[in-house]
């Protein structure tokens, strides 16, 4: 009889111990449930925040436009936007010109980027040959730049094999399936080129020095920071504007005749970062600005 007791104790006990494990674990799963669904509406509203930062950014740049076709450094746009409080987060961003840097793009049709590139690589003593093998990933024919070139030949020996793309690059990212470029070669010619849709000039009123010099043939940093001097002074109106105060007895034998220059700016980069509760979102987005309206956007992307 007291074993039976004994045993019905035990079994009583062992129920309340499963009653309160399969309590705990709904329980458990519940508040799982609950901040699952927590996180994604932050989430989604943190989206929302960030969509609404590129849609300020859009409208800088359109009253921008209505101002002057000229772009630099001292214009609205070009100020960091710091952290402003929303309702719930925060948000912060800045508008970047795009036509400021090298664009890798401009190497299918443009002699004077593939001369830039060069200058660029030289100047990071990383090999010229990641100019031609990158030639030849942008054109559309089979045919290898030179020896150092290389096309779906070279791509097909390799293990997985792969084509070359034979079309213009849509992110930097796409440079690592490049024969050459690894991520450190990435990395250091990222501060000084970009990848946009389409053939783009130079913008020399915010070209930093560095990328001036190796757009400018025979053009030291020194010279470039001279430039770069004059333009901090008053920005430049237009190119004429632009040979006549940034060339002197030092570099006035600069041909820039063949060297795609502009004093606008239609590619700009939004970069944001929006907070809702506990969620953070980085966001980045390309806008295209032709003409008085509002910009287009090219691309969206959270990072």
């Amino acid at each position: 009889m007291k074993q039976q007791r004994g045993v019905a104790v035990i079994a009583a006990m062992l129920l309340a111990a499963l009653t309160t494990i399969v309590v705990g674990q709904l329980v458990w799963q519940q508040q799982l449930l609950i901040s699952e669904l927590e996180n994604q509406q932050n989430a989604t509203q943190a989206n929302l925040i960030a969509d609404a930062a590129i849609q300020w950014a859009r409208a800088i740049l359109a009253e921008d436009a209505l101002s002057s076709n000229i772009d630099h450094n001292q214009e609205v746009w070009a100020t960091k936007l710091p952290n402003i409080p929303t309702e719930g987060g925060k948000i912060s961003g800045q508008i970047i010109d795009q036509q400021q840097f090298l664009n890798l793009n401009n190497l299918v049709n443009d002699n004077s980027a593939q001369a830039a590139l060069n200058r660029l690589l030289a100047s990071l003593r990383l090999s010229n040959s990641l100019t031609y093998t990158l030639m030849d990933w942008l054109d559309t024919d089979d045919i290898s730049n030179g020896a150092d070139g290389a096309e779906s030949n070279y791509y097909r020996s390799l293990t997985p094999a792969y084509q070359a793309a034979n079309q213009l690059l849509t992110e930097p990212g796409n440079l690592i399936r490049v024969k050459g470029y690894d991520q450190a070669a990435i990395n250091k010619i990222a501060p000084f080129t970009t990848v946009l849709p389409k053939n783009t000039e130079l913008n020399v009123n915010t070209a930093s020095a560095e990328v001036l010099s190796i757009m400018l043939p025979d053009t030291s940093l020194d010279v470039a920071q001279g430039i770069v001097s004059a333009r901090n002074i008053a920005f430049f109106k237009d190119l004429n504007d632009f040979k006549t105060r940034a060339f002197t007895s030092e570099n006035n034998n600069i041909d820039t005749t063949n060297i795609n220059l502009s004093v606008e700016t239609h590619y700009f980069l939004v970069n944001c970062n929006a907070q809702f509760e506990r969620t953070n979102l980085n966001a980045t987005a390309l806008l295209y600005r032709d003409g008085k309206g509002w910009p287009t956007v090219v691309w969206k992307r959270n990072l």
